[in-house]
């Protein structure tokens, strides 16, 4: 039996649908690139519990953390003994990171962000964040050079801190933890980087 040669009609259409196929694989591509190399130097990862970030892990570990809850149109976590700590997946390295956390917790409670500086040791670089006073919902921030930090595959660990939580018998409350990542904007050494961190 002879094969049934392909009409004209059906070689245009393979032709349409494999260059079709082939602009999709492109696009993508491209859209994943600019989003890993990020040329505007700055990458804004927000944690608001009710949409969890694919950048950040849950907070952890369970149990000094409570599960999630949600009220007035909005997710919170109660952490109940410290610490705490969240890891942040980077699609490369950056120079400086903002943390900004919204919560609510007891006057006088110590609130504390680290970030750790070793990956064999017990070493965090820790942050007290302000008090404005209140038992309301606050938003605080603190800052952090991250030029020296080690990356365990890419990720960067925080942890939260509260001194004597538990013993108290207090608790407080996250809404939303925000890290606003900075390094410089995109040239040629900055391509570099980018390339180099695929073997860290």
């Amino acid at each position: 039996m002879s094969k049934e040669i392909p009409s004209s009609k059906s070689k245009f259409v393979l032709t349409v649908v494999r260059r079709f196929f082939l602009s999709v694989v492109m696009v993508v591509f491209v859209y994943f690139f600019i989003r890993d190399i990020n040329p505007s130097g700055m990458l804004n990862v927000k944690y608001d519990f009710c949409k969890p970030s694919p950048y950040l892990s849950a907070l952890s570990p369970m149990g000094r953390v409570l599960p999630l809850e949600r009220a007035d149109g909005y997710c919170f976590q109660r952490m109940v003994i410290d610490p705490i700590y969240v890891d942040v997946r980077l699609p490369q390295r950056y120079d400086a990171v903002t943390v900004s956390a919204e919560y609510r917790k007891p006057k006088e409670q110590p609130l504390s962000i680290g970030v750790r500086t070793s990956l064999f040791e017990w070493q965090w670089k820790m942050e007290r964040l302000d008090d404005d006073g209140q038992e309301e919902w606050q938003t605080q921030k603190v800052q952090f050079d991250l030029l020296n930090i080690p990356l365990d595959h890419r990720r960067v660990r925080f942890i939260i801190s509260s001194s004597g939580l538990a013993d108290l018998g207090k608790e407080i409350e996250f809404r939303e933890l925000t890290f606003t990542f900075k390094k410089p904007s995109l040239n040629i050494a900055m391509v570099k980087r980018w390339l180099a961190s695929f073997v860290e």
